[in-house]
């Protein structure tokens, strides 16, 4: 157990990075690295068990790292910014789910739908052209672009020049 905790640790992590774990209900129960030199999910338990509640949060970032499962909705600055041409919006999903990427004006008028629908956990990214729903180009100046999904909300602003 964690000192200033009554679950175990393995009980704080989401569904979908349980379910990539490769190592055996035993091994996790009893709660020992495996010793063959590789690192796994099991060997963060014992360390998180040893350390505490303090540990977590760089815990977390290196199960993150070696597992390639993202543990919580991100997303991430538009590149390039400003843009004129084209721009890339990479976002992370932790879990499987519905989720929209959208376009606003400083309005609040949505200009163009970027993605949107059921999306498994995973990094995505999604070229945007600087037109609208109606195919047409949009003005100079300041937009922002919004993730939308059931278990988080972003918003991120990006600059288009022409």
């Amino acid at each position: 157990m964690m000192s200033g905790s009554s679950q175990p640790f393995q009980q704080l992590f989401p569904p979908v990075l349980m379910r990539s774990v490769r190592c055996s209900e035993a091994r996790l129960a009893r709660r020992r690295p495996t010793g063959d030199g590789r690192v796994n999910l099991s060997d963060f338990f014992v360390f998180a068990d040893a350390f505490g509640t303090k540990a977590w949060a760089k815990l977390l970032a290196v199960a993150e790292v070696y597992l390639g499962v993202p543990l919580r909705v991100q997303l991430a600055q538009n590149y390039p910014n400003p843009f004129n041409s084209d721009t890339v919006i990479e976002y992370q999903l932790p879990q499987p789910g519905e989720m929209q990427l959208e376009v606003y004006d400083l309005t609040g008028q949505r200009v163009t739908t970027l993605a949107s629908g059921s999306r498994a956990a995973g990094s995505y990214s999604v070229a945007w052209d600087g037109s609208g729903d109606d195919s047409q180009p949009v003005a100079s100046g300041v937009y922002l672009y919004r993730l939308h999904t059931k278990v988080g909300l972003e918003t991120r602003k990006l600059i288009l020049l022409r």
